[in-house]
């Protein structure tokens, strides 16, 4: 599998994602991931060069898929641990919703491009990279100068982003496969060789549902010493 790097990324850079638990718990049972193709991806500014390609699309689109990650880790925001778990509202967070809760995992882009390389069954060509924060009317600018559909100008088009989006410092990888493989493909993996074995965990936690987490997670081969809780809401201490 071809592994290209993209936009300044280079093998040295920590990279991190947050994930749902039920989606974390799920990759370390299966020992396999989830990314997902690029139609289903919800802002509806996304995809935006295919959208305005239709018409030519048919056979000659190739078949895309794309899991987000991010270069902003220690200093998350807040909006980073609500947008990437099912419970936006409110810093309580009840018994019954634990497995929506957020998950942050890292890696460096060596391992990630590893761990892509691992699995042989997927011929493809990948690419990982620095998503560009444009404004509006750049991104009109860029659409009117790729009137024609092209198999570069579309990768290009996927690691651009609307400046509103720029907090998330977001990384991407997108994968061409051969065939169609639906909505999602699946990547096997060694989960504990390419995050080092370390999560952290939703900041919104008390003690009981950290404990709770942390037990189904040694379950699964996690390390107890390498499951923490994000500090992020911690009391000050005066």
């Amino acid at each position: 599998m071809k592994v290209s790097l993209l936009n300044g990324l280079n093998t040295d850079n920590i990279i991190y994602i947050y994930i749902r638990l039920k989606y974390f718990k799920e990759m370390l049972f299966n020992k396999d991931w989830a990314l997902l193709h690029t139609s289903t991806w919800n802002d509806k500014f996304e995809n935006f060069y295919l959208k305005n390609n239709r018409e030519l699309l048919s056979s000659k689109a190739p078949n895309l898929y794309g899991q987000c990650w991010t270069l902003r880790g220690k200093k998350c925001a807040d909006a980073m641990w609500r947008l990437h778990s099912g419970i936006s509202n409110g810093y309580t967070i009840n018994n019954d919703e634990l497995d929506e809760t957020a998950v942050k995992i890292h890696t460096n882009v060596s391992k990630l491009r590893d761990a892509i390389c691992a699995d042989s069954t997927n011929g493809a060509t990948t690419y990982i990279g620095i998503v560009n924060y444009k404004s509006k009317k750049c991104i009109q600018d860029w659409i009117d100068r790729h009137k024609q559909l092209d198999n570069n100008a579309i990768i290009d088009s996927l690691f651009i982003k609307r400046n509103a989006f720029s907090y998330e410092k977001e990384a991407r990888i997108i994968i061409i496969t051969n065939s169609d493989k639906g909505e999602q493909l699946r990547l096997k993996i060694n989960p504990f060789a390419l995050m080092e074995g370390y999560c952290v965990l939703d900041p919104r936690l008390d003690d009981f549902q950290y404990k709770k987490i942390e037990s189904e997670l040694k379950l699964f081969g996690v390390k107890g010493k390498n499951i923490r809780k994000s500090t992020l809401y911690d009391d000050y201490k005066i």
